[in-house]
């Protein structure tokens, strides 16, 4: 049965209630039932995606506006940082293969650090952390999923953990322009390097 907690709704609120998937298994993991249990465990993913746009300044006195012209189609890339913290055992580190064929591996960062022995010699608490950066074949889009990543803290899959289904609000972080913005003279529409005039 999926354990029970407190929140905005109310006590007896199932834990499922909150998190995608119909089989999402949401108790901790057997580790976590141990001494050697996991003291915190933290992955964030980011994505990155380049629009293939660049910024020009024109050589003229203000309130002249900059240029931004499109160089290429956009690419993207995902970032995975992580960092584990565990009593006793030294702690399942997250493996760069994401069984992913749209992602690359291109750069990872381990970084080690030295154990910490607990008071009244309880033993050590061990720390590691990283980061990977993958660089992607396909761009993702506004529709695609977004996903998170699973730890050991709990037995549930990373499978199950996608932002998929969220909306993108336009509403949330509209702003006006500056006074001094004037539209370009090509109107809004990007205007290549290739092709286009820079001037």
């Amino acid at each position: 049965m999926p354990e029970f907690i407190t929140g905005p709704d109310g006590a007896g609120k199932q834990i499922d209630d909150f998190l995608p998937g119909p089989t999402l298994v949401t108790h901790y993991s057997p580790a976590q039932a141990t001494s050697a249990y996991y003291a915190d465990f933290k992955v964030t993913t980011y994505w990155i995606t380049d629009c293939g746009v660049v910024q020009l300044p024109v050589a003229a006195a203000p309130p002249q506006n900059c240029r931004i012209v499109r160089h290429s189609a956009p690419s993207a890339q995902k970032v995975v940082a992580w960092e584990a913290w565990r009593l006793i055992d030294k702690p399942a580190l997250p493996h760069w293969n994401t069984g992913n064929p749209n992602e690359v591996l291109a750069k990872h960062l381990i970084v080690t650090h030295s154990p910490v022995p607990m008071p009244g010699g309880a033993g050590l608490m061990w720390h590691a952390e990283g980061m990977y950066v993958y660089y992607l074949y396909a761009t993702p889009r506004e529709g695609d999923a977004y996903a998170s990543a699973a730890t050991p803290l709990f037995d549930y899959q990373a499978e199950l953990l996608r932002m998929e289904g969220f909306q993108f609000d336009e509403t949330l972080l509209r702003c006006a322009a500056p006074q001094d913005y004037r539209p370009p003279p090509d109107g809004n529409t990007l205007v290549s390097l290739k092709t286009g005039s820079l001037g």
